[in-house]
């Protein structure tokens, strides 16, 4: 609605975007916190299956070890009943559960206080 004039006339996606406008959107891009066991070497890469409550609600888009804030990170589009901040998700690793979090924004480390010379 802010970018698109949908009475401009017809273009790509503008019968899409007319849906979506009508049916709701139904997933929202989340940033996921993912805790790691610091004694293996599993680590998210993307493209890993995201659950909650026992179903499959998503998968991992991309992922990495955030060293500079000291947590992994990953992104992936969730059903908005559970892209809220605070909601426990479980990421499959090669078919080791870790425990996650959906979280509030991105993590940005402004001073670079976790950051090594």
């Amino acid at each position: 609605e802010r970018f698109v004039r949908l009475d401009k006339g017809d273009f790509i996606g503008r019968d899409a975007l007319i849906r979506q406008l009508e049916d709701g959107i139904r997933q929202r891009l989340v940033t996921v916190r993912i805790e790691l066991d610091p004694a293996d070497d599993l680590f998210p890469r993307g493209g890993e299956p995201v659950h909650t409550g026992g179903r499959l609600v998503g998968y991992l888009r991309a992922a990495h070890p955030g060293h500079a804030v000291g947590m992994a990170l990953g992104l992936a589009y969730l059903p908005v009943e559970v892209a809220t901040p605070g909601t426990p998700v479980e990421i499959d690793i090669l078919g080791i559960s870790r425990p996650g979090q959906v979280i509030e924004t991105a993590v940005y480390d402004p001073a670079g206080s976790r950051m090594r010379a």
